[in-house]
């Protein structure tokens, strides 16, 4: 084999897994969209195929059951709230409390994202015991994470707490009362956000 094969190879493999990994994020992207247009009942491989523009063969290649397309599904969406929160709590003056507060304002953001069938697509993660153990895994090290935030830790949950509720009633389609932005303020200076750190979302 030449040397010039051999340098070849971690191109061709390099350009294949970008290949891989764009399938894979078209596929969820569809996810999210059939979820949100057309309701979590409408979520079969032959609809994602169709949505995604592929053979369902392509869609089973990637992810071999919907029990498994599911599964990445959530955990991209538990990833894309980890980053959220990262982002949020790397703005944050660093002072106790930077990553509970990043975590509340993330929660706070669901009402910008919130779609009628967001409450069934929640049912039907948690009707898959693997993606409940997911879930569980993902909630442990939030609660982790705030336990380590330095603040009182009864207060860093009553805050997390909190957030998750917010998150809860977005997704259910309630809208936000008249005094939520008064009260994602006292949440954060509970938090120890402070006078001069009470905007309610920090932009990314």
């Amino acid at each position: 084999m030449s040397a010039d094969s051999k340098t070849e190879k971690p191109g061709r493999s390099g350009s294949a897994k970008r290949q891989r990994e764009a399938t894979r994020a078209a596929i969820l992207q569809s996810v999210g969209r059939i979820v949100s247009e057309e309701g979590a009942d409408a979520l079969t491989i032959d609809e994602v195929a169709r949505s995604a523009a592929m053979s369902k063969g392509g869609v089973l290649h990637h992810f071999p059951s919907k029990e498994a397309l599911l599964l990445a599904a959530i955990r991209h969406d538990l990833d894309l709230f980890d980053e959220m929160v990262a982002h949020l709590e790397q703005s944050d003056p660093g002072m106790p409390g930077a990553y509970t507060r990043a975590y509340l304002r993330v929660c706070v953001k669901s009402f910008e994202r919130t779609h009628d069938e967001g409450l069934a697509f929640l049912h039907q993660f948690r009707s898959i015991p693997s993606t409940v153990e997911l879930v569980r895994e993902y909630k442990a090290r939030w609660q982790q994470r705030v336990e380590e935030d330095g603040l009182d830790a009864a207060v860093a949950h009553l805050v997390r707490y909190a957030g998750d509720g917010v998150w809860l009633a977005a997704i259910s389609g309630e809208h936000k009362p008249a005094s939520f932005e008064t009260m994602v303020v006292r949440l954060l200076d509970l938090a120890g956000a402070g006078g001069g750190q009470c905007s309610v979302i920090q932009e990314r």
